[in-house]
């Protein structure tokens, strides 16, 4: 049935099941969820504003314990959240044609809270994602033919790291 609150209202929706919001339900929440649809040419979408003058803000958490039905350390290597980007393939939208990730870069615990964010991309002509940027607390890595077109690579005095000269005729350089 229909959930109503009354104006300014408040209340708790305790389901095992998805949520849909919009038009008719497409099937694409995995497991419990909440799906917002349309299926017209609408803007479907999860809006988080906050009117402030005291620096609350709004923000998406995603949040993940280490163990079923309990509080527990997340381990080494586990994935924390993703954000994903899904488009049709033909037959469903289940399939992420890129994707940022956060994985745990240590086992968790309360003063070791170590973790990398991964950029993953699907490049032309392929239906496969790699990881083509990694971020941590100490490093970036670029796993991919790296074009820039910026000049120095500093560090945080200012130092040059890193000096880049322009190719021949071309303003871009590849590294």
């Amino acid at each position: 049935g229909d959930i109503t609150l009354a104006p300014n209202g408040s209340g708790d929706i305790v389901t095992s099941k998805k949520i849909t919001v919009g038009d008719d339900d497409t099937g694409q929440v995995f497991g419990d969820g909440l799906q917002v649809n349309s299926n017209t040419d609408n803007w479907p979408g999860l809006i988080i504003v906050s009117k402030s003058d005291s620096d609350k803000y709004g923000y998406l958490q995603l949040s993940r314990s280490g163990a079923d039905d309990a509080n527990g350390y997340v381990a080494s290597g586990d994935t924390l959240g993703a954000l994903s980007f899904m488009p049709w393939n033909g037959s469903n939208l289940y399939t992420s044609s890129s994707q940022i990730r956060a994985r745990t870069s240590e086992t968790h615990s309360s003063g070791n809270l170590g973790t990398k964010l991964e950029f993953r991309i699907t490049p032309n002509t392929s239906a496969s994602k790699s990881t083509v940027l990694t971020l941590s607390g100490d490093n970036i890595q670029v796993n991919r033919d790296l074009n820039m077109n910026w000049r120095d690579i500093t560090d945080t005095d200012g130092d040059t790291k890193i000096k880049l000269e322009t190719a021949e005729d071309d303003d871009i350089i590849s590294l």
